[in-house]
């Protein structure tokens, strides 16, 4: 009987063993969002961790890698969340261009370096300004004050967000991704980089299969 094997997917690498991909970012236009471009990154494959994984195919809306193991895909999935926030707030505000200086990481050396952390005096002043520059930016889509209340109470609360069904989850996923390309603030979303990374982990959670 003639077995049905199939090659290895090959995927291209840089020395760290980052693959390139490719991002669209977009800003608000009259309560509208519109694609200013795409802008070129790189992302660790599960390859660079030292996890031996599968990849069943290429995604062709990014690039990146999709593995077969679910399993593995969810934490690629949780990676590429992780970076591509980062590269975000290496950007200039709504644009494609990284700011002086900057560029995407693509190594871990770069990947993981951060500024200095202040004490929780300045980590509750940032969550407070992080919080008011949300709440400013869903005024600017004329929501309702029902729907600005329900969101903005989720801005501030990731556990909350991984325990909302699938289909709120999504709906959170775009005002949260929504406010981080709109935001001019690009000292902000630097300091307060730890919150959105859960919000947006949060959003990609869910109930676990054995509830």
């Amino acid at each position: 009987m003639e077995q049905n094997t199939q090659a290895p997917i090959a995927i291209v690498t840089n020395e760290a063993g980052f693959v390139s991909a490719s991002m669209a970012i977009n800003k608000t236009v009259d309560k509208k969002y519109v694609k200013v471009g795409d802008v070129q990154y790189f992302v660790p494959t599960l390859a660079a961790f030292g996890i031996d994984a599968k990849v069943e195919s290429i995604s062709e809306d990014d690039g990146l890698p999709v593995y077969a193991d679910e399993k593995h895909d969810w934490l690629f999935s949780a990676i590429c969340a992780k970076v591509a926030l980062k590269v975000r707030s290496l950007l200039e505000p709504q644009s494609v261009t990284f700011k002086d200086g900057a560029s995407a990481p693509a190594d871990f050396a770069a990947l993981m370096a951060e500024g200095k952390r202040g004490g929780a005096g300045q980590y509750m002043a940032m969550m407070s300004e992080l919080r008011k520059a949300f709440a400013a930016y869903i005024d600017t889509l004329g929501k309702s004050a029902a729907t600005k209340k329900v969101v903005c109470d989720a801005f501030a609360n990731p556990e909350g967000v991984a325990l909302a069904s699938e289909d709120m989850r999504g709906k959170f996923a775009v005002y949260f991704n929504g406010f981080i390309e709109a935001c001019e603030n690009a000292e902000l979303l630097e300091r307060g980089q730890k919150h959105l990374e859960k919000l947006l982990a949060a959003c990609e959670a869910g109930m676990p299969d054995d509830f």
